[in-house]
């Protein structure tokens, strides 16, 4: 029989849901298992607290019941060791500050190593187009000479022929006042020509040039003239290529001061490290040094220059140019100044950045020993953890193998309870068929027992009909029609007796036509309906 409440679960279900149920306890241990670890911690660290506070006191207890002589001589234990530690921290502090003079050393050669090569290719750009506007400056008065001697030439020639075609009669007079104009004429134009070349730091143009250019004077003296300015011309190429060759030379020899100063740094660097105050001196002498070279260097340049022109203009440029090297040299010993005091600065600087790390490195020491500790007793709370956690899941997996078991159980329980219940529901259907079948065919039976019962009554009514006609007084012969009503009677019964005899009289008595009380006195027991009822009402 089946059970009034069943619930069934699919297989996946219920493992779904047993693993939940796993996770869920084995995350409530696991929280538990937490909690116990901490408060055991939190025991531990309130013990270990009360531990040192004891020991401290008791310390506190016995440097207060120790004698003089054990506190002196700890004192100078204590002492002694300070003294080791301050002596291996200046050591510390040399080597600390070798390092970072080194490390300065080799970052300015890298840096003039790789700016070494620009400046070089600088200096001699430079150079080349410092020849170059010489000789465009040459090449410039050249041109300017001999278009002022070709337009002399030109108004000379167009002032004689002038004076052949008209005449006059003050010819020497009119050539004073033309070449009174000239020479005016002249004179600014070498006033405009020097201005321009000043304003662009060419050389001075040659005024004795322009004034030749437009005198009247002999043709031996014309000569001359171009001879001279040839000349000039010739020197002020020499003068250019003289100063090119200076310059040349000052760039050598700055090379070599640098090469020399290079090689005095390394040999110095390989030494021991000196004092502030021999730097101090090497500085100023290397500095002094360069600049006496600089100044011989500019003294020869300005001495070829003086003798090969003998200008007082460039005898200015000279002292100009030398003023510019003292003020040079004077910034650049301010410069080197200004270094040494941010060397002294950045030693002291590094001097306490050593002891700053020097206590850092004391609180990282303690900071490690303390952590050693922690690591110690936190490896020996993870062996417990670790055996605790063992032993926990070899009981887990006990309990999960016992719900496994037991699991198997219900699930063969469950099987059999659904086989039955498939049995059950199976016999079921079968007799619900059964008496679908049954019910079906007494539907069928009564279906026609009520149509045949309609037919009867419909016959009943039609001889009801037939036995008031022959009742009543002018009917028709009687023997016709009571043949007639036995004809119908005899087919009634033939064609309902056995469904009749099928019904029940409950059921015959039933229908609301037919009742035992009515029609009692005409039709008499209807049942079986035989041919003695006619013979009967015949004889009445």
């Amino acid at each position: 029989m089946p059970l009034p409440f069943q619930i069934t679960f699919s297989k996946d279900h219920l493992e779904a849901c047993l693993l939940s149920l796993g996770c869920d306890v084995m995350a409530r241990e696991r929280s538990n298992f937490e909690s116990y670890s901490m408060c055991y911690e939190h025991l531990l660290e309130h013990a270990r607290q009360k531990l040192r506070q004891k020991e401290q006191e008791l310390g506190i207890m016995r440097r207060g019941q120790s004698p003089p002589e054990s506190s002196a001589g700890q004192v100078a234990e204590l002492s002694h060791n300070m003294i080791m530690e301050i002596t291996a921290l200046r050591a510390q502090l040399t080597d600390l500050e070798e390092e970072n003079l080194n490390l300065k050393k080799q970052i300015r050669k890298e840096v003039q190593e790789e700016y070494e090569a620009l400046v070089q290719a600088l200096f001699v750009t430079c150079l080349h187009i410092k020849e170059k506007l010489d000789e465009n400056q040459l090449n410039l008065i050249q041109k300017v000479c001999e278009l002022i001697g070709e337009v002399r030439t030109e108004g000379i020639d167009n002032m004689k022929d002038l004076k052949k075609k008209w005449g006059s009669a003050r010819p020497e007079e009119e050539m004073k006042e033309n070449a009174a104009e000239a020479l005016g004429l002249t004179a600014q134009l070498s006033h405009l020509l020097e201005g321009m070349f000043l304003m662009s730091g060419f050389m001075p143009f040659p005024r004795k040039v322009l004034g030749a250019a437009f005198s009247e004077s002999e043709p031996s003296k014309q000569e001359q003239l171009r001879v001279l300015e040839q000349n000039n011309s010739s020197l002020a190429a020499l003068v250019c290529k003289v100063r090119s060759l200076g310059h040349w030379r000052l760039a050598v020899q700055q090379a070599r001061f640098r090469g020399q100063l290079r090689r005095a740094e390394e040999a110095s660097d390989q030494q021991e490290l000196c004092s502030t105050r021999n730097f101090k001196k090497t500085v100023d002498d290397a500095v002094v040094w360069r600049l006496v070279v600089k100044l011989k260097i500019r003294r020869r340049n300005l001495s070829l220059a003086l003798l090969c022109l003998g200008c007082s203009q460039e005898a200015m440029q000279s002292k100009k140019e030398c003023l510019s090297v003292k003020l040079m040299a004077e910034h650049e010993v301010t410069l080197f100044r200004q270094q040494l005091l941010a060397l002294r600065q950045a030693l002291a600087r590094a001097q306490a950045d050593n002891a700053r790390v020097c206590r850092q490195q004391e609180n990282q020491a303690q900071l490690l020993k303390e952590l050693e500790h922690r690591a110690t007793q936190e490896a020996r709370h993870r062996q417990q953890l670790d055996l605790m956690k063992s032993s926990s899941m070899e009981k887990l997996l006990e309990d999960v193998e016992q719900k496994e078991q037991h699991l198997q159980l219900l699930t063969e329980e469950a099987e059999r309870a659904s086989k039955l219940d498939q049995l059950q529901q199976k016999k079921i259907q079968r007799e619900l068929r059964q008496m679908r079948s049954r019910l079906a065919q007494e539907r069928s039976v009564k279906v026609d027992a009520f149509q045949r019962v309609k037919e009867l009554q419909s016959q009943l009514n039609d001889a009801e009909r037939l036995l008031d006609q022959v009742n009543s007084p002018g009917g028709k012969d009687t023997p016709t029609l009571y043949l007639h009503l036995l004809n119908t009677k005899k087919e009634m019964t033939m064609s309902s007796y056995p469904m009749w005899q099928k019904m029940s009289n409950f059921q015959l008595f039933k229908s609301k036509r037919i009742h035992p009380e009515s029609h009692s006195g005409l039709i008499g027991n209807i049942y079986p309906f035989s041919k003695f009822y006619f013979y009967e009402h015949l004889n009445e």
